[in-house]
């Protein structure tokens, strides 16, 4: 079968929340129009987390069909109406979607994720601005091995996108992910959390990093590099930008791609991956037969 990997972030950012009030309207234009929106759960599965009676609602009219939620952070925090919409949905919820102004609000969701951990399988997590420059600091030590968003094993989650204008790898055992989509700007800090992240996921089939620059970084990078094993996988999208020397992704993720054995699997655009590190992606290719794509 053919895939179409991602080109950029908007191929890997989440849908848009919907418009709550609009979907509700339609149901008081006429009967035949309310009957046949009752009849249809599949528009009701989105849900943006602003009151319970509304969460509650949108529940109810979509019957069976696992509910995705949508949370946009304002001011930084969580107000009352939100925090009772997510604690209501809490059984429901297995896609989540966060927006969120700057990285470190990402604690807000803390007690929330762990009560997921076991059943939400498809995480979005948008990240809008860089850290301000009077908290850089006193965040960096938050991010800089890995953010701990689950507290413990996410076994369901299945797959995870993840925008941010810096470094946001986490530091979750997912042992069941299938597909891991990054955008976000590569450093030499990344190497051994993604690393890390990425020795866990033996069942990822999909890995997409979609860098638009390159930072320096001076966040010393300590430990060594775990092995990675992904033997399913098949699609693979690295895109950095031109004349740019792997650095982070060359040690910890290519070197270690090359030496799987991908047995007759098709796998995607390789991006910007440079001569030296093409070259043994096709040599593997060749003894394999493995296709490789680039554009």
């Amino acid at each position: 079968s053919y895939h179409m990997l991602p080109l950029s972030v908007a191929d890997i950012e989440p849908p848009p929340a919907p418009d709550m009030h609009s979907l509700i309207s339609v149901t008081h234009v006429c009967r035949q129009w309310r009957a046949t929106a009752l009849a249809s759960p599949g528009l009701w599965v989105d849900v943006v987390a602003t009151s319970a009676l509304a969460a509650r609602t949108f529940v109810e009219r979509a019957g069976s069909k696992p509910i995705r939620v949508h949370v946009a952070i304002i001011g930084s925090k969580l107000s009352k109406s939100q925090k009772k919409a997510l604690w209501y949905l809490l059984p429901h919820i297995r896609g989540l979607i966060l927006r969120l102004r700057y990285r470190a609000e990402l604690s807000l969701f803390k007690k929330i994720l762990s009560k997921l951990a076991t059943s939400i399988v498809d995480l979005g997590v948008l990240v809008c601005s860089p850290d301000p420059s009077q908290q850089q600091g006193r965040w960096m030590p938050m991010f800089r091995d890995g953010y701990r968003l689950f507290g413990r094993d996410a076994c369901a989650l299945k797959s995870l996108a993840i925008i941010s204008p810096e470094q946001l790898v986490l530091n979750d055992r997912c042992p069941n992910l299938r597909a891991l989509r990054i955008h976000q700007p590569a450093t030499s800090a990344q190497s051994v959390p993604l690393t890390r992240f990425l020795s866990h996921t033996s069942d990822l089939e999909e890995l997409v990093f979609l860098s638009p620059k390159v930072l320096k970084t001076r966040s010393p990078v300590n430990g060594v590099n775990a092995r990675i094993r992904l033997p399913r996988l098949s699609r693979i999208h690295i895109h950095l930008p031109l004349n740019t020397t792997l650095t982070a992704l060359e040690a910890s993720v290519v070197s270690s791609i090359c030496s799987f054995r991908v047995q007759s699997r098709r796998v995607g655009d390789f991006g910007q991956l440079g001569y030296t590190v093409r070259g043994r992606l096709e040599r593997e290719a060749a003894d394999h037969a493995v296709e490789l794509t680039s554009h």
